[in-house]
């Protein structure tokens, strides 16, 4: 597990996921997976996900403790599947939060 560091993750790819050793080749295996810590991965939700999540226009309009409350609950859903242990959880609580968006969007 990583800091998001993009120097880190190109020196790690370069490293151990091109064949032969080679990035020119542009053939890329994934032998090493690279996780990037949850502290870091919360952080650019919260400045490039949260901060652009708008609620449509309503009649009436949304307040803001609701419009407060919807980006609560997406930051949940989306803590979920980060805490997912398996791929199949990821999956389950992925589908939810593509459900929870569909359902917001329609509101």
């Amino acid at each position: 597990m990583i800091d998001d560091s993009d120097t880190e993750i190109i020196a790690i790819n370069k490293a151990y996921n091109y064949v032969n050793d080679d990035p020119s080749t542009n053939i890329f295996i994934d032998k090493v997976k690279i996780l990037i810590c949850h502290w870091h991965v919360l952080r650019a939700w919260k400045k490039n996900i949260l901060t652009k999540l708008i609620a449509k226009t309503s009649n009436p309009p949304k307040t803001l403790r609701e419009k407060k409350a919807m980006r609560e609950h997406a930051l949940s859903l989306m803590m979920n599947m980060m805490r997912a242990e398996t791929p199949l959880d990821f999956d389950l609580e992925h589908e939810k939060f593509d459900t929870w968006c569909i359902d917001a969007d329609d509101e």
